[in-house]
């Protein structure tokens, strides 16, 4: 079987998604830093990732992992403790990411928090700025599909795409992201 690893579809990712040096991206749910530190590499001293998590020791390894790679600079730590309010600027985002953060796309369970996050990830994008969803397995792509229709109401969804690659200790797995465009 030739199949492509994790690393491989993030990277294909990554190229395809023109991030401009000077951008300033929001990594909603960053864990401890698993794309911030790929995402801060290709930024230059002007561009910023704001990097937001409730988890203070993934935070604080992700710091730990900033300074290692020399991008401490590049990157604003924001602690969220649990709040879905996004303490930055209006419309000073060009790319949000929500990568993995299954946490507010559980189904209707969850639909309001899901649509206040998706209001303030609004009002801190620039025009024509992007949302990234980015999830991994079927059973999710599910509950994001479904949330879809409430998404659109303030992001244009410019494509759906899947990507399978295999992990030799876990196996098959897909990975699915979703680009969208701020609306007016």
């Amino acid at each position: 079987m030739n199949s492509i690893t994790n690393e491989d579809v993030m990277k294909e990712h990554m190229e395809n998604l023109s991030i401009r040096e000077d951008d300033k991206i929001l990594d909603f749910g960053c864990d401890d830093g698993t794309f911030t530190i790929p995402f801060a590499r290709m930024l230059n001293n002007n561009g910023k990732i704001f990097a937001m998590d409730s988890d203070a020791s993934k935070l604080e390894k992700l710091r730990d992992n900033a300074i290692k790679a020399g991008l401490e600079d590049r990157i604003q730590i924001i602690q969220t403790n649990n709040k879905l309010v996004i303490p930055v600027d209006d419309e000073s985002i060009d790319t949000t990411l929500l990568y993995n953060v299954a946490c507010c796309i559980h189904g209707k369970e969850n639909q309001e928090d899901l649509i206040k996050l998706i209001r303030d990830i609004k009002r801190v994008t620039k025009e024509s700025g992007r949302l990234i969803i980015n999830i991994k397995g079927k059973h999710i792509e599910k509950r994001i599909d479904s949330a879809i229709p409430e998404i659109q109401t303030y992001f244009k969804l410019e494509e759906k795409e899947m990507k399978k690659y295999f992990l030799k200790d876990k196996g098959e797995r897909y990975r699915f992201f979703y680009y969208l465009i701020k609306k007016e």
